[in-house]
């Protein structure tokens, strides 16, 4: 096995691995490539391996960060590297110089919003052994990571699940979605979603990032495996935000490719805890998880939307009110509630086409959030969408990127989605920590 590691370093291999494909987005589509060179690889297939494959050292200090490089390519490019979009990891070449069968790219950067110079990617004859390929493949699900069991889930969601008149919070955070389960005074005591804007649509973060929250030591619960549901948790140009990584993260397992294993990996390394959840639901008080039941094949990047974590919320009253975020999911994946009235509604996808006639109806007065950000490169959200949501009753939309109201002097557009009048939504939270996560909507 070293042998064949050393011979892919040898030869200037890196491994590589599809992380999205964008096919909607009309002259705009593309893919992303992770790749993951051989001093990245080493140190921990070694680790499994020396430890009876029981473990790839997530968190281990001597194994460091995980050091990901992601390129941007056309479909067609993506084409040639993996004919028919068959995922799974492949070894590539890349050139600053045009080389025969080389297909061009560049160099894909979370912080940074202008495109690199050009580079090319070619395709290598060289084969993965079966042996590596089986580990690789471990990797990539992060099998060595079990399963959460029902009572780590109930610990993690036991302050959230009880929390007194919740709201569920839309935070304005550009093309991107962060979303909490507030108290009634405003304060987080869960994340769902932790993202910000990617690369090319940096131009649509508001011009001062939040400050968050961490006074109730919250969850943060992932809808999904996109970046732009946890980006969050990285500070650009400075690093990760360690407070965001000392905490529970309940996310499903899906396909996982290198650069959400960075992810992994750094929280493991703030002592944080990665908690898989893989069964149909769980419900703690007025809070339940469940999973969306599209389909995953733990290979395809573009299943990830519709088999993630959807998240109810429900009122404290006689009358049952809920409020519902999905993520990116379709509702027609989204297990629905058919004896509450839904108040509250985060539109999926940050507005993007869905399944109209599955959207939950809209009890009276109910309110949409949209949380997208102005002129994104996807063009969300589309008026037909609005129209969609508009014909099951949610008349009343708002927009994260209506920026109209005011917190700490900045202008801000997130919004509070109450589940009852029984008490006003305080602007300001009241928080213990200096935060700037004000609902003025």
């Amino acid at each position: 096995m070293d042998d064949e590691l050393e011979a892919w370093d040898a030869g200037g291999l890196v491994l590589a691995m599809i992380e999205s494909i964008v096919d909607d987005a009309g002259q705009n589509n593309y893919a992303i490539i992770d790749t993951l060179g051989v001093d990245a690889i080493r140190p921990r297939v070694f680790h499994y391996v020396s430890r009876d494959r029981s473990s790839f050292g997530w968190g281990r200090p001597e194994l460091g960060e995980l050091n990901v490089t992601s390129y941007r390519i056309s479909l067609v490019g993506l084409g040639d590297l993996y004919p028919n979009f068959q995922n799974g990891w492949k070894l590539i070449e890349v050139s600053e110089e045009q080389i025969d069968g080389g297909v061009p790219a560049t160099r894909f950067d979370d912080d940074n919003p202008e495109e690199s110079p050009a580079v090319y990617l070619r395709l290598s004859n060289a084969i993965i052994s079966p042996e590596l390929t089986e580990i690789l493949l471990n990797f990539t699900q992060a099998t060595d990571i079990e399963d959460a069991s029902e009572g780590d889930l109930f610990d993690a969601l036991e302050r959230s699940g009880h929390a007194d008149n919740p709201i569920l919070a839309v935070y304005d955070v550009g093309q991107a979605n962060l979303n909490a389960i507030c108290d009634g005074g405003g304060v987080p005591v869960l994340y769902y979603d932790f993202g910000r804007p990617i690369g090319f649509n940096h131009h649509t973060s508001p011009k001062k990032w939040h400050e968050f929250c961490f006074t109730y030591e919250p969850p943060i619960v992932l809808s999904h495996w996109d970046k732009d549901h946890w980006l969050a948790a990285r500070i650009p140009h400075k690093g990760w935000l360690a407070r965001s990584l000392e905490r529970n993260w309940i996310a499903p397992r899906q396909h996982i490719p290198p650069s959400h294993l960075a992810l992994i990996n750094a929280i493991y390394l703030h002592k944080g805890r990665v908690l898989f959840f893989t069964q149909p639901s769980i419900r703690v008080g007025n809070v339940e998880l469940s999973i969306c039941n599209g389909p995953n094949t733990m290979t395809d990047p573009r299943e990830r939307n519709h088999c993630g974590i959807a998240l109810h919320i429900f009122s404290q009253t006689n009358v049952v009110n809920a409020a519902l975020a999905v993520g990116d999911a379709d509702f027609q994946y989204v297990n629905m509630k058919n004896d509450v009235n839904y108040v509250g509604l985060v539109a999926t996808h940050h507005g993007g086409k869905c399944s109209a006639s599955t959207i939950p109806l809209s009890a009276v007065g109910g309110k949409l959030a949209f949380s997208f950000g102005a002129q994104n490169y996807y063009g969300h959200p589309s008026s037909r969408t609005s129209e969609s949501y508009a014909s099951r009753g949610w008349v009343n939309q708002l927009f994260t990127m209506n920026r109209s109201g005011q917190c700490n002097g900045e202008h801000i557009g997130n919004i509070a989605l109450a589940l009852t009048n029984v008490k006003p939504v305080p602007c300001t939270p009241r928080c213990i920590n200096r935060c700037s996560l004000c609902l003025v909507q």
